[in-house]
């Protein structure tokens, strides 16, 4: 973490503390703090798993098609070193030319990969992450949580709510 990222995030911590702090003693009862590591949590209830999995099929399947055009691509390149003396300089540009086509397309396809996972990855979590704030949400206000952050360096046990969610989930 830079020294501005942390010292944004200790501000943005300490405001948020106050705020709550103040809401707290102008209400008279005591801020109670949670954390929930969001992740843990996604990659922990049934849901979360078996769009990981999606994910990862689609990945897998995704790179085996580019790591087929990409061994083209290296014969193609062997091939054209080895005759690169035996060939007239029409043949050997004209051969240059389609490898680098075949270059070029795999770099396009390489960024048409990876906005295609984006978005199914969005698509495949969108709606759980959705149903997970709401547990959260629903988890805080019955355990009288005034604020919950996502993720912490340390945070003790007593107001981690990373299992409870788990456990609500879908419930």
């Amino acid at each position: 973490m830079t020294g501005l990222t942390r010292k944004v995030t200790l501000l943005t911590f300490f405001l948020a503390f106050t705020l709550i702090s103040g809401v707290a003693l102008a209400d008279k009862t005591p801020a109670k703090i949670g954390i929930v590591d969001v992740q843990r949590a996604l990659f922990s209830i049934p849901a979360g798993k078996a769009a990981k999995k999606k994910l990862e099929r689609a990945t897998k399947k995704k790179k085996k098609a580019l790591k087929a055009k990409q061994a083209k691509a290296q014969r193609m390149q062997a091939e054209l070193e080895k005759q690169a003396a035996l060939l007239q300089e029409d043949a050997k540009r004209r051969k240059y030319r389609e490898w680098q086509r075949l270059m070029v397309e795999i770099q396009e396809g390489a960024v048409a990969a990876e906005r295609s996972l984006k978005e199914k990855e969005a698509k495949l979590f969108g709606p759980i992450l959705k149903k997970l704030e709401a547990t959260i949400k629903s988890v805080a206000l019955k355990q009288g949580y005034s604020l919950v952050l996502e993720r912490a360096i340390y945070a003790a046990p007593s107001i981690d709510l990373t299992d409870a969610v788990i456990a609500s989930y879908g419930k």
